[in-house]
């Protein structure tokens, strides 16, 4: 599909139970964005630095999973604060201004 918006606008909850993190980062990403509350597996927040209850849900088996999935799911008030912090994660590191900044300090550190 090249336009996800009407899925995401439909969407309560985004999971992720990767095992391998091919590319699930910027699917995450992406989903947050649409103020998608998230349940994703340690492979799926790795490298995003998000805690588990902060910015996303991380279940570790697939019992947490399906425990986390419906707990989101029912629970309007994690729902919401999850949401926000999303929403707020996405501001603060993926703002294009936020990416510029990072990329040319990348950049423009010592040559190797």
């Amino acid at each position: 599909m090249e336009d996800l918006t009407e899925y995401y606008e439909r969407c309560r909850v985004f999971v992720a139970p990767t095992q391998f993190g091919a590319g699930i980062s910027l699917k995450l990403i992406e989903a947050m964005s649409y103020g998608i509350p998230a349940v994703v597996s340690t492979v799926g927040a790795a490298g995003l630095d998000l805690y588990d209850g902060r910015e996303a849900l991380i279940a570790q088996s697939d019992d947490q999973f399906v425990e986390k999935v419906v707990q989101l799911y029912e629970d309007e008030s994690l729902w919401t604060t999850l949401q926000r912090a999303a929403q707020d994660y996405i501001r603060r590191h993926c703002d294009p201004e936020v990416m510029r900044k990072t990329l040319a300090g990348v950049l423009s550190g010592p040559a190797r």
